[in-house]
């Protein structure tokens, strides 16, 4: 699990700023509004924490962590509280995929298979472009695995769940939403860069955005703030939720910048 990471799941990390260290502080009323009305939504959905920020002029004005980011525990969110991204991770993936086609690495309409040698062929070409969109035929979960906790130590590796199962359909042919799909993808960005894709979304996408607080989601390592994840149960109870794709798919994790962002 340490080296998996293909295209799913980010990690934010924590902003870790006292309020006083802002240069310019919101109204108090501001404030006040702002904390009354997220509080107000957060009963009314049941959400059990989160955190938010303001950003303005490129300058993070205010932030502030709400509800727990461990309820077992009783530990409150913070600003700094690391949340995964889930499948945000998608559109981020899709993004070193396509600056990987700018820099001439990455042929959206070549087989899959010249990127990744050990994916086998299917009866139809299997492109980028078709991964990207959703429309490649690569199937999605089957019945409970997106709780798997198998260990998985490379992007490669996790491909074993699905790789030798049948296309749904011929690529291009109709969209089925698929975090399989973006799995195969993160492989393919690992061939085409020559290096992981940790290390590529860190360099090539993170640091120029200023996101130097994102990393992978390691189930092993410990990563401090890292909040627990919850989902509803049908009768609206909360449960926490595993979710396997933290094994093998991209797990990432983004924390909000301190002071100032880049602008571009």
């Amino acid at each position: 699990m340490k080296k998996i990471l293909t295209a799913g799941w980010l990690v934010i990390t924590y902003v870790a700023v006292a309020y006083s260290q802002f240069p310019v502080r919101l109204p108090a009323a501001t404030v006040e509004k702002l904390e009354r009305t997220i509080t107000s939504e957060m009963a009314r959905q049941n959400i059990p924490g989160m955190s938010a920020a303001i950003v303005t002029d490129h300058q993070v004005r205010w932030s502030n962590g709400f509800g727990f980011s461990d309820l077992e525990n009783f530990v409150p969110a913070k600003a700094s509280t690391v949340y995964r991204l889930g499948s945000i991770s998608k559109p981020i993936t899709a993004v070193a995929a396509m600056q990987l086609v700018e820099q001439g690495k990455l042929d959206l309409d070549a087989p899959v298979q010249r990127y990744i040698p050990s994916f086998p062929q299917k009866p139809w070409p299997l492109t980028a472009r078709h991964l990207i969109s959703h429309i490649g035929g690569v199937r999605h979960y089957r019945g409970d695995e997106i709780n798997l906790a198998k260990q998985y130590h490379s992007l490669t590796e996790g491909l074993s769940i699905f790789k030798d199962d049948s296309l749904l359909f011929q690529p291009g042919t109709r969209y089925s939403y698929s975090t399989y799909g973006y799995n195969l993808l993160g492989v393919a960005v690992e061939g085409a860069s020559g290096t992981s894709f940790v290390e590529y979304t860190r360099e090539q996408i993170f640091k120029p955005a200023g996101m130097d607080r994102a990393r992978d989601d390691n189930v092993y390592d410990v990563i401090y703030n890292r909040a627990y994840g919850y989902r509803k149960t049908e009768s609206g109870e909360k449960e926490v939720y595993h979710s396997g794709g933290q094994q093998r798919v991209s797990t990432l994790l983004y924390m909000l910048p301190e002071k100032k962002l880049p602008s571009y």
